[in-house]
């Protein structure tokens, strides 16, 4: 390999590269820890990311705290199913999470706490151990405990 083709872009101890390159392992390597989550279950890197330039092209660089996120959990990596995202955007899309409808829409019971200032904890106590139904779980005043 010449010294030009190594060079191509500059980027290789980037958080971007090392996006690239984790996404590209958890998916092909079988020896990767996360593959089991990944490429064991279908989930694939397209042709067109194979190449770490075409990857920035598409994604650009990847801002500061944030990592690479599929929008779609069953699709693989591609463009129009990745964007950079937060930790806390992460947490929402995990196959694992118990979601709720409310408003019409699709939530977590971390967004649904946020979003009514609960407790996650509590609320999450309510819809998961209790198992009450959403409404009573988020209209249902607490009751306070007194000495």
């Amino acid at each position: 390999m010449t010294s030009e083709r190594r060079k191509k872009h500059g980027l290789s101890r980037s958080p971007t590269y090392n996006s690239w390159m984790g996404m590209k392992a958890r998916c092909l390597k079988r020896a990767c820890q996360a593959y089991k989550n990944y490429g064991g279950r279908g989930i694939t890197v397209c042709d067109r990311w194979m190449s770490f330039e075409n990857f920035l092209a598409d994604m650009g660089e990847c801002p500061p705290g944030m990592s690479i996120e599929r929008l779609r959990n069953e699709d693989g990596y591609e463009p129009g199913n990745c964007e950079w995202a937060t930790d806390k955007e992460q947490a929402n899309n995990k196959r694992s999470n118990r979601v709720f409808e409310l408003d019409g829409e699709q939530k977590t019971i971390s967004q649904i706490a946020e979003l009514k200032g609960l407790d996650y904890w509590f609320l999450r106590a309510r819809l998961v151990v209790l198992r009450w139904p959403l409404e009573r779980a988020i209209n249902e005043p607490s009751r306070q405990r007194r000495c």
